[in-house]
Order: C-alpha cells, then sequence, then structure tokens
C-alpha cells in the first residue's frame, strides 16, 4: 500500500509538472539556475535526506583540499538536527496544536497531557511510516479507554488533517498575482477589466488542475501510465496564453505579465537565498569561533551549499 501511494504521490507531481496554467507562468520565474539551486536548496534542508544533500554538496571541498574530512563532519553535525532534537521538535509541534483546543475548551489539560503522553519518544515506533495510521490508532485507545470522546477524538485528528494551510497558500498565491496585476492596471499596461478576466481565469485554471490531479489519484496505475504518457505529448499551455487567444489580452500584455511574475518570483527566492546565507553563517561561525574552520573555509562551505548545481536544478 505504501509503494502504491508513493507512486501516486509521483504521478501528481509530475501532472503539476506537465500540466496547464499558472504552474506554467511560475516555472518561468524558475528559470535561473541561482533561484532553482536556492529553492531546492533550501526544501532539502527540511527533508530526512538532508544530510545526504549536504555531504554531497560539501564533498567536492574535501576533494579539492579546501576543508579537511573532519571539519566537513564538523560542519555536517552542526547543520542537522540529531534524532533527539527531531523527537523534541515533534512533541512541541504536537503540544503546540493541542494547546489551541484546551485553550478553546474541546479538551482539558489532562487529556492534552494522556495524548502527549502516547507520542513521547520512548512510546513512539520509529519504524512505523505511516503516520496517519499511527494517529489514528493511539486516539482510538484513548477513546476506548474512555480518556477522550469520539468527538474529541475528531477535533484532535482535524488539527493534523485540516486545509486551513492549503488554503492559506492558495489565498497567498492569489494575492500576489492580483499585487502584481495591480500594478500593471496603475501603470496603463492593463484595465480593470482584464485583470478580473486574468484572475477569474486563474482561478478557474486551478480548480481544473485539482480536479485533474483527483482523477489521476484514483486511477489505477496501468491508467495512470497511459494518461501520464498522453500529458507528455500534448501541447503545453497556460490560461494566459488562452487568454491572448480569445483576444482578451496582447501578446505584449501578456509578455509584460509574465516578466512581472518572473521578476517578483525571482527577488522572494532571492530573498530565501539571503535567509538561507544567514542561517548558514551563523551556525558555521561557530565553527570560526572556535578554530575548527578558517573564514575562508566558511565562505567556501556556504558557497557551495548555496550554488547552482546541474542536479539541484533539473526539474
Amino acid at each position: 500500500m505504501l509503494k502504491r501511494n508513493l507512486k501516486i504521490i509521483s504521478a501528481l507531481a509530475l501532472v503539476v509538472s506537465i500540466g496547464t496554467g499558472f504552474t506554467t507562468v511560475n516555472a518561468a520565474s524558475l528559470s535561473s539556475n541561482t533561484a532553482k539551486s536556492t529553492y531546492c536548496s533550501s526544501k532539502n534542508f527540511k527533508t530526512k535526506n538532508s544530510k545526504n544533500f549536504l555531504k554531497a554538496k560539501l564533498d567536492p571541498l574535501v576533494t579539492a583540499g579546501t576543508i579537511t574530512q573532519d571539519q566537513e563532519t564538523a560542519a555536517l553535525n552542526l547543520l542537522t538536527p540529531s534524532k533527539t532534537d527531531k523527537k523534541s521538535n515533534a512533541q512541541n509541534f504536537l503540544k503546540t496544536k493541542l494547546d489551541s483546543l484546551v485553550t478553546a475548551g474541546t479538551i482539558t489539560q489532562d487529556q492534552e497531557t494522556a495524548v502527549l503522553n502516547l507520542f513521547t519518544p520512548s512510546s513512539t515506533n520509529t519504524g512505523n511510516k505511516n503516520t496517519k495510521n499511527s494517529l489514528n490508532s493511539k486516539l482510538d485507545s484513548l477513546v476506548t479507554a474512555g480518556t477522550i470522546t469520539q468527538d474529541q477524538e475528531t477535533a484532535i485528528k482535524n488539527l493534523f488533517t485540516s486545509n486551513k494551510d492549503t488554503q492559506a497558500k492558495k489565498e497567498k498565491s492569489t494575492n500576489s498575482l492580483k499585487t502584481t496585476l495591480d500594478s500593471l492596471v496603475t501603470s496603463g499596461t492593463i484595465t480593470q477589466d482584464q485583470e478580473t478576466a486574468i484572475l477569474n481565469s486563474s482561478s478557474q485554471e486551478k480548480a481544473e488542475r485539482k480536479a485533474e490531479m483527483d482523477k489521476v489519484k484514483n486511477m489505477t496505475q496501468t491508467e495512470r501510465k497511459a494518461y501520464l504518457q498522453s500529458k507528455k505529448t500534448a501541447r503545453k499551455t497556460n490560461f494566459l496564453d488562452s487568454l491572448v487567444t480569445s483576444g482578451t489580452i496582447t501578446k505584449d500584455q501578456e509578455t509584460a505579465i509574465k516578466n512581472l511574475l518572473t521578476s517578483n518570483k525571482n527577488a522572494n527566492i532571492q530573498a530565501k537565498k539571503e535567509k538561507l546565507t544567514t542561517f548558514l553563517k551563523t551556525k558555521l561561525d561557530t565553527l570560526v569561533t572556535s578554530g575548527s574552520i578558517t573564514q575562508d573555509q566558511e565562505t567556501a562551505m556556504i558557497n557551495a551549499l548555496t550554488a547552482s548545481t546541474s542536479k539541484s536544478t533539473k526539474n
């Protein structure tokens, strides 16, 4: 079942990458190798493979003699959280979520403690990869014991299955597009009516893309493979192209919109790169201060960890 789910997730990712719509427009804003590298780097720092990712970046410095193997190890230990840190972070995350239910009066403090005790490092099966099933079974045991009610169990589950974060991201994306279009309306590049048409078209296309992803998720493996293969050969378009074809906006207006979206996106990615650089420097400064590495070696490490590589820029 897990293997099948992983295949479905991969398929959905492929649909997004080859699908029509706003994704295509935003892809242009990741055309810069540096921007792509920063985007991929920030994501890899948060994954379970972060240590492997960092090591692959620093290994060339060891090979070149810029840093030693011991210095690389020291940096890796500093930049990747230990298993204890990860478990502690998970506990803090869970408590923060449950605190909101205590504040709202949905569960009591004692009930929160009971739930937290179920997920302490000593009681958690770290080999269990199915987090959702683990959550369900653990909460079910509290219902059976009479510690919490069925409604309280549902409320707790909803904390971790809520669509609020997804909705917030959608709203942020829509607001970002509107802000971009507002500036073009102000400059006289497009009209207010054209802005409205663009926003409506974008929303419609996002809904269609979601429906497509849901359809793929429910396909058999054979059906999914055939469907994705057909999508690869299909002509890629986006909602702006459709608006040009219908005469709602001109080609020049489409270009102006894309250019501004690209500029804004790259500025945002540059800000993320600077944040990543600051994070790395703060961490590595401790090694410089202790004399474990030199200032030049710190700079070389930061450059290696934020630099563009063919692997990190591959779509």
